[in-house]
């Protein structure tokens, strides 16, 4: 294990794999020895704000009282997702569909 004054990094000997975390103890990178994987941040109130990989590919996690609402993946396609008042998830989709009776109904197109 590495450690640096901004986190620390676990290196598995047999595969080369790196996995990064900041001083909080959250995942930031998990990477093969060449490179290759995803990274993580993290907003202020310690949720995943977004993933990337190493060819560019971005989700970014978007919440609504502490739940994940909509997840942002590419430049054109957003998942929603809808909650009842106890927080089960009653429903999801991407831009076209239509979740009945919800705050997070998108119009059809």
């Amino acid at each position: 294990m590495a450690t640096g004054g901004i986190g620390y990094t676990l290196t598995y000997r047999s595969t080369g794999e790196q996995l990064s975390f900041s001083p909080g103890g959250f995942l930031t990178s998990d990477l093969t020895r060449d490179g290759v994987g995803n990274t993580f941040s993290y907003n202020s109130d310690n949720t995943l704000a977004s993933i990337a990989d190493s060819t560019g590919n971005t989700i970014n996690f978007v919440y609504t009282n502490g739940v994940i609402t909509e997840l942002d993946r590419a430049a054109t396609v957003t998942d929603y997702y809808a909650y009842d008042s106890a927080g089960r998830l009653t429903g999801d989709g991407n831009d076209y569909h239509r979740v009945p009776d919800s705050p997070m109904t998108r119009p059809a197109t």
